[in-house]
Parts: C-alpha cells; sequence; structure tokens
C-alpha cells in the first residue's frame, strides 16, 4: 500500500511512445472547466464556464537520441505522465505548443506540450 503522506516529487513523461527522461521542476496544468464569476449591482450573481486546455512544462535532459525536432513537429499525439505517488494523467490530442529551447551549460531542453484536459489515472 502506498504511504498517504508521501507527496509528489517525481514524475516520468512518455509523448507519442518516446520517454522523455525530465529533469525536476515539471510542472502540469490539468485543463478543465473555469469559471469566471458574473456581477450583479451588489453582488457576485453567478458565473460563466469555458474549457481550459491541460499544460505540461519540463526540463527534458538533451542527450544525442533525443530529437527536438521531432519533439517540435508533435500535434495530436497522446501523452502520459507518471507520478511517483501512483497517479498519473493522460492527455490525448496533445501538441508541442512552444518553441524548443536548449541550454548547453545545463544538458537541458525545454519542452511544453498542451492539449484537452487532462485525464486522471489511477
Amino acid at each position: 500500500m502506498a504511504n498517504p503522506n508521501k507527496v509528489v516529487g517525481q514524475c516520468t513523461l512518455t509523448a507519442n511512445g518516446i520517454r522523455l527522461e525530465t529533469s525536476g521542476g515539471t510542472q502540469m496544468e490539468i485543463g478543465g472547466v473555469k469559471r469566471e464569476p458574473k456581477m450583479g449591482d451588489y453582488q457576485a450573481s453567478g458565473f460563466s464556464e469555458s474549457t481550459e486546455p491541460s499544460k505540461i512544462t519540463a526540463k527534458v535532459l538533451y542527450k544525442g537520441v533525443l530529437s527536438l525536432a521531432q519533439i517540435r513537429a508533435m500535434d495530436n499525439v497522446t501523452v502520459f505522465l507518471e507520478t511517483d505517488v501512483g497517479v498519473s494523467w493522460v492527455v490525448r490530442g496533445a501538441y508541442c505548443a512552444e518553441v524548443l529551447s536548449f541550454d548547453t551549460k545545463e544538458g537541458m531542453a525545454d519542452v511544453v506540450l498542451q492539449g484537452p484536459p487532462a485525464e486522471e489515472v489511477r
């Protein structure tokens, strides 16, 4: 049984079957419904809803076997993010959202993937 006191500290990231070796600090916005308050004259009288995309921002080890061009071309792919606490997320129809960059001093590439709201998998 998993320790109920453990918090997320590490993850693995797989996009279109390619394992991206993350190096800490991976962030995920799971997307979904966003509610905006609608004000009446004297109080918040209601809200409207919109759907926000999911977004994964990761620092990836940039090794010779990793093709940034292949990541840049990703469109309509499936992304799996698995945490070290037993919770995973899947984004179907994801795409590379931003221009990729890398840092030769750190040996890392910055990767941003977006798509429809993520689905939790346990």
